[in-house]
């Protein structure tokens, strides 16, 4: 049976769930005095080949189109998943409070005035070409100037580059989604190692103690070190998915979670993820 087709709004706005998931990037521009400023965007595109060029959707109220009309220039950063919280925080700040408040790192570009974010994973620099207006939204235009990226992008199977650079997407109000794996058509996907499955229980949880839990697996997910972790529906045991580089490391990371320093038991096995 075909699954029924129901009308949406057509405003994006209200689009739950959203049909367009769009990347998320950080836009870094300077003003006319050379003061930086950062802001997240998720309207950006590739636009054409020849030049080549992208573009970016903004708002005439925002800095970054003030900045970018009066110098022409700005790098569109590119955010590993990591950073995700750090860019949902960035709307209650503004300016150089924003720039602080993320830890973030500017660091001069090669070729504009506006700054690389250094703990982004690539950067894309750009000169000012175009700007269309609609209404009080634009799309300005840039011309690629030149373009870098973290050096594991650029070797191994397209699962591994893929996982390295960790691109995130904007689905709807609060919610993000990430690249889960990079599949080429046509043949089985390469293997990806350097993983340990961490079978934890069972053990008596308390609710304090299950908080502390939660937070030290949201702290590896921010550092790039968890792939899934989660309860068994029918018992008091878990499963956690590490991402490590040996088994000391993986052991030394699950050594720290609280559940474990509490004395919950666990097994450490290496696993190689093939689907």
């Amino acid at each position: 049976m075909i699954d029924p087709k129901i009308a949406i709004p057509l405003d994006k706005r209200a689009w739950v769930t959203s049909l367009l998931p769009q990347q998320i990037v950080i836009v870094s521009s300077v003003d006319a005095d050379g003061t930086p400023g950062i802001a997240p965007k998720s309207w950006v595109s590739m636009a054409a080949f020849e030049g080549p060029i992208l573009g970016f959707g903004c708002n005439v109220t925002h800095h970054t189109y003030h900045n970018v009309r009066a110098t022409g220039n700005f790098v569109i950063n590119v955010p590993p998943a990591r950073l995700a919280e750090i860019i949902w925080g960035m709307a209650e700040r503004h300016g150089a409070d924003r720039i602080a408040a993320g830890g973030l790192t500017l660091v001069p570009a090669m070729r504009v005035s506006a700054p690389w974010i250094e703990e982004c994973v690539g950067h894309i620099e750009c000169r000012r070409i175009d700007i269309k207006y609609m209404g009080n939204e634009v799309f300005i235009f840039g011309k690629i100037e030149h373009v870098a990226v973290s050096s594991a992008c650029l070797t191994g199977a397209a699962s591994e580059r893929y996982a390295h650079l960790d691109p995130i997407f904007f689905l709807e109000e609060k919610t993000y989604g990430s690249l889960d794996a990079a599949r080429q058509v046509g043949s089985i996907p390469p293997l990806r190692r350097n993983m340990f499955l961490v079978k934890l229980g069972p053990f008596a949880v308390a609710e304090d103690l299950l908080e502390r839990h939660a937070h030290y697996l949201a702290t590896l997910r921010a550092e790039g070190r968890l792939v899934m972790a989660g309860p068994f529906l029918d018992g008091d045991d878990g499963l956690i998915v590490l991402k490590a580089a040996t088994s000391e490391e993986a052991q030394a990371l699950i050594a720290r979670d609280p559940l474990v320093t509490a004395g919950c038991p666990f097994s450490l096995r290496p696993w190689q993820r093939t689907f």
